[in-house]
């Protein structure tokens, strides 16, 4: 009876420890759950963090990384940080240039040099997405910005 409540208290013990250190220690798929959620509650600057955050706990070019590293960058551009928007867009772009998320790094950074008052150069990215991109929204939504 004794062995059976050791082993019934070890494993409480074991899944309690658990779960105080997926809360004192959270890996990087719940950092990014909170950040998601920031990013949902329009909280740029705690998403800009958590976000960078799962980047540097991210290995290599995992998919998470590759999500937080847009949204990082994205947080920017929500603030209206059109500079820092661009210069982290282009090194994501640079870090994974045929990312899944590639496309809309690429739209975003189009986005900055517009509102950063270069509207050649947001053409040519406007161009290079459609040419690079051609069945993605992007490449729809681009060709919309250069109607305009």
């Amino acid at each position: 009876m004794k062995k059976w409540l050791v082993i019934v208290g070890l494993a409480v013990a074991f899944i309690l420890g658990y779960f105080l250190s997926q809360r004192l220690w959270p890996g990087p798929e719940t950092v990014m759950e909170q950040a998601r959620a920031a990013f949902n509650r329009n909280d740029f600057r705690p998403a800009e963090t958590l976000f960078r955050r799962v980047v540097q706990m991210s290995p290599g070019h995992s998919g998470l990384r590759n999500e937080a590293g847009l949204f990082y960058a994205t947080c920017f551009v929500r603030e209206k940080n059109y500079r820092q928007g661009e210069a982290e867009f282009r090194k994501f772009l640079a870090e994974y240039p045929t990312s899944f998320w590639s496309p809309e790094a690429s739209f975003n950074l189009a986005e900055c040099e517009s509102a950063l008052g270069r509207p050649a150069e947001a053409a040519r990215l406007y161009r290079q997405i459609i040419a690079a991109f051609p069945t993605t929204s992007w490449a729809e939504y681009s060709q919309d910005r250069l109607k305009r």
